[in-house]
C-alpha cells in the first residue's frame, strides 16, 4: 500500500488448532459440535475497519482494466451500484501479477438475479481455468471467471440482497451423524455463486434435497444439469423443513462427475 505497510491474508477453514497464526486470537475461534463447524467470532471492538466494496470500485475506476470490466457488466444489464471490488484491491493493496502473467481482479455483484447475465458473459469470456487440480474451482471458473483479454482475469462472486433466497438450514443437528455418499443431478443452481452456497439436487432415488455449505472452496462448484457425487452429512430431518445435506468441513465434498 502507499504507506508502505505489509499485510497478510488468512483463509479460515474452521480447523485452526494449536498452530493458529499469532494474528488470530484463540478466543476468536469457536466450534459447534451440533453443526460440526468451526468459525471465527470476532468482537466488534477488535475490528479496526470495514471496507466497502462499492467505494473501492469508485477508487479504482481510473484503472483501465477495471473500467473495461465495469463497462462490460453495465452493458450486459448489471447496474453500476451492484458492482464492487473485494480482495487486495478492496484494501488498497497492489494488484501484482505474481508471475502469472495477468491482472487478477476480484469482483462482487450484489443480487443473485444477475446470475444469468454473468453466465452469458461467462460463455463469451470464460470457459477457461488456470487451476489444474482444484476440481471445484475449475467448475466455478467456467462461468464466474471472465478473461477480458490475455492479461486480465476477473473472478466474480455474489452477495445476496434482501430479496434473495437463503436455503441454508438455520437450525440443524449433525452431531453423531456419519457422512455418506449421494449421487444426483443439480436442478437449481441459483444460490451456487455465494456464501453460504446451496443447490437443489435430484438424487438417483428421485428425492429432491438441498445441498449447502459455508466452505468458500465450493462456491460455484456445480451448475444446473451437472451430475454430482456428494460426500456430506444428512441433517436431522426433525429440525428442518426438508432434507438437507450439509458439507461441514474440508473432508466433505461435492464433485462434478458429468458436466452439463
Amino acid at each position: 500500500v502507499k504507506e508502505g505497510r505489509r499485510y497478510k491474508k488468512f483463509v479460515f477453514s474452521g480447523h485452526i488448532g494449536e498452530k493458529a497464526p499469532l494474528e488470530i486470537k484463540k478466543e476468536w475461534i469457536a466450534r459447534s459440535e451440533k453443526r460440526d463447524e468451526g468459525y471465527l467470532l470476532v468482537p466488534e471492538s477488535d475490528i479496526a475497519h470495514v471496507f466497502s466494496p462499492y467505494e473501492a470500485l469508485e477508487k479504482h475506476m481510473e484503472n483501465e482494466h477495471v473500467n473495461r470490466l465495469v463497462s462490460t457488466l453495465e452493458d450486459a444489464g448489471i447496474p453500476r451500484n451492484r458492482i464492487g471490488l473485494y480482495g487486495g484491491m478492496l484494501a488498497g493493496l497492489r494488484n501484482e501479477n505474481h508471475g502469472r502473467g495477468y491482472k487478477d481482479i476480484d469482483v462482487v455483484i450484489n443480487g443473485l438475479s444477475n446470475l444469468d447475465i454473468v453466465k452469458a458473459l461467462g460463455r463469451k469470456y470464460g470457459g477457461r481455468s488456470d487451476h489444474t487440480r482444484d476440481i471445484p474451482r475449475k467448475r466455478r471458473d467456467y462461468y464466474l471467471c471472465l478473461w477480458m483479454d490475455e492479461h486480465t482475469k476477473c473472478d466474480i462472486k455474489f452477495s445476496r440482497d434482501e430479496n434473495d433466497p437463503f436455503s441454508f438450514p438455520k437450525d440443524f443437528d449433525v452431531s453423531g451423524v456419519s457422512p455418506r455418499y449421494f449421487y444426483g443431478t443439480v436442478v437449481d443452481d441459483s444460490e451456487a455463486p455465494t456464501i453460504p452456497a446451496s443447490w437443489r439436487v435430484k438424487l438417483v432415488d428421485g428425492r429432491i434435497v438441498t445441498v449447502s455449505t459455508y466452505l468458500f472452496w465450493y462456491i460455484g462448484a456445480a451448475w444446473k444439469g451437472d451430475d454430482v457425487l456428494i460426500y456430506g452429512k444428512m441433517a436431522d430431518k426433525e429440525n428442518t423443513d426438508e432434507e438437507n445435506i450439509v458439507l461441514c468441513n474440508l473432508y466433505h465434498h461435492m464433485r462434478v462427475v458429468t458436466a452439463a
